[in-house]
């Protein structure tokens, strides 16, 4: 059963502020492929460098607007100069980046597989149609041929140690990391959804609207390489069940299966520890009320002393079955899901500033005409 993953480890980080995705995604490789040779030091303990200040100094459009739902923050032309003109980067000899800009989002994976085969490099893409990047780490194939895709998340909503070293929780291995399941027939709030929606560009940069933009390392492959990668990735369509909402229980039944089907062994360790539940919510989409999809959240159980317990969010569609999941160590994340009790949450497909992830919807605010706030930080917005 393949497994395409990274030749060397790449760590997460988070973000600084709500504008540094980007530079977050060139920070996690930057730091992994040039500590690691490091000799005589422990790497977590030695202070990442460039800081993501120092990247955003580097983007040719400067400076960043105060959060604009339709301009970039950091444009795919951007993405590509932080990895390709690092001189990080340059001085270990892994500067050989390029942009890649597909038609089709499949043929976008295609790459990435086929370049995490290759040369067993990490490549960033924007993901969502808004401006938001993530590391792509490793992807792991069934014996079907599907696909289930193993990403570094930047943003998260409660993690607050930032010191940017591998020994605080900003990189703890419980955080950040997430899988989405790769399927072209895909629920619209909470598939991976790679095409970029239309936005002014900064000056003399390229316009990738409509296209899967992707940056990835070493030389683009043959037409011939693609096709048959591709040929390898089944579409496969979600499956069917009898009428009425899927129960938390068929929900737990489709983890395990998963974790087995894709050899996910963290997966497995954590359903193993007999976690609790702790909310199993209904969530419908605010343009499309008729679109829904459910998020459980569980905590694991039997941790060492002293250790975080990890937490495991995880999003199915309607159908129940298993579209993506998360872990942090944030329990008040976790726990978030439960307010608001009995009541359907909602969520977007609009740009969002910050939190972009079905993790985290909203509840609505009543007698209040579209006003909603947000579970995890009671942030609120009001749509029209």
């Amino acid at each position: 059963m393949p497994t395409f993953t990274t030749t060397d480890d790449i760590l997460r980080h988070i973000q600084d502020n709500t504008f540094n995705c980007g530079r977050t995604c060139a920070q996690m490789i930057i730091s992994a492929l040039t500590l690691a040779p490091t000799s005589g030091a422990d790497p977590r303990t030695i202070a990442v460098v460039p800081t993501q200040a120092t990247l955003a100094t580097r983007e040719t459009d400067q400076p960043d607007p105060l959060l604009p739902a339709d301009v970039w923050l950091t444009h795919p032309d951007e993405m590509l100069e932080l990895l390709r003109d690092s001189p990080e980067l340059l001085a270990v000899g892994a500067d050989d980046w390029r942009l890649q800009a597909y038609p089709t989002g499949k043929r976008l994976v295609a790459d990435v597989l086929h370049t995490l085969a290759t040369s067993g490099m990490p490549a960033v893409v924007s993901i969502k149609q808004n401006d938001h990047w993530v590391v792509i780490k490793a992807a792991h194939r069934d014996d079907a041929g599907r696909l289930m895709i193993e990403l570094l998340e930047p943003s998260d909503p409660q993690i607050m140690m930032r010191q940017h070293r591998y020994e605080d929780e900003c990189n703890h291995d419980a955080n950040g990391q997430a899988y989405i399941k790769y399927e072209m027939t895909r629920n619209a709030l909470i598939g991976l959804d790679l095409r970029i929606n239309p936005r002014p560009n900064p000056s003399g940069m390229n316009d990738y609207a409509g296209q899967c933009v992707g940056i990835l390392y070493g030389a683009a492959p043959t037409d011939e390489a693609l096709d048959e990668t591709m040929a390898a990735v089944v579409d496969v369509s979600p499956k069917k069940r009898a009428a009425g909402r899927p129960t938390p229980d068929e929900f737990y039944a489709e983890l395990a299966i998963s974790a087995q089907a894709w050899k996910l062994e963290r997966v497995r360790r954590f359903l193993e520890s007999r976690p609790e539940l702790v909310a199993s919510r209904w969530v419908r989409g605010i343009e499309s009320p008729d679109i829904e999809y459910a998020v459980m959240t569980m905590l694991s159980g039997h941790v060492e002393a002293g250790a975080p317990r990890q937490g495991l969010m995880a999003a199915f569609d309607a159908d129940g079955a298993l579209q993506q999941l998360q872990f942090t160590t944030s329990e008040k994340a976790i726990r978030s899901l439960a307010r608001f009790a009995g009541e359907d949450l909602w969520w977007t497909t609009r740009w969002l500033p910050t939190l972009p992830s079905p993790f985290y919807p909203f509840a609505r605010v009543h007698n209040q005409a579209n006003q909603y706030v947000r579970l995890v930080n009671d942030t609120s917005f009001e749509y029209r």
